[in-house]
């Protein structure tokens, strides 16, 4: 639980230009791009079950950085990239509220695990 001295502090910080912002993702689920897991949905039923490079016994359905290096192996990179480029084309996709709140907010750094332009665009 954060404190009152905490929330204090850090309104203090971003008063005085302090604060760097890091932004997880799923942010952009609310503009309609799909998450991590929706993404890669599709690739996991045209996968049989198989073993990481690493040698992990079970399935790569679970570990999605491991779902796509298996999607690739079995069906190539253009492929991969194919799917990629038809999940995530999506017209009219524009910021949310919560982008444009975050891009008015007084600082000089937002770093980001999201694939899409959104924030920058806010």
């Amino acid at each position: 639980m954060v404190t009152p001295e905490a929330l204090t502090h850090l309104a203090n910080q971003l008063r005085l230009g302090r604060l760097s912002l890091f932004v997880g993702a799923g942010l952009s689920i609310g503009a309609g791009l799909p998450s991590w897991e929706k993404l890669f949905a599709p690739l996991q039923d045209s996968l049989p079950d198989v073993e990481s490079p690493s040698g992990w016994a079970g399935s790569v359905r679970n570990e999605l950085p491991l779902l796509a290096e298996a999607y690739e192996t079995e069906y190539g990179r253009n492929s991969l990239i194919l799917h990629l480029r038809l999940a995530l084309s999506r017209n009219a996709v524009l910021p949310t509220s919560v982008h444009e709140a975050l891009s008015s907010l007084p600082v000089d750094t937002i770093a980001t695990t999201n694939y899409d332009a959104l924030i920058e665009r806010a």
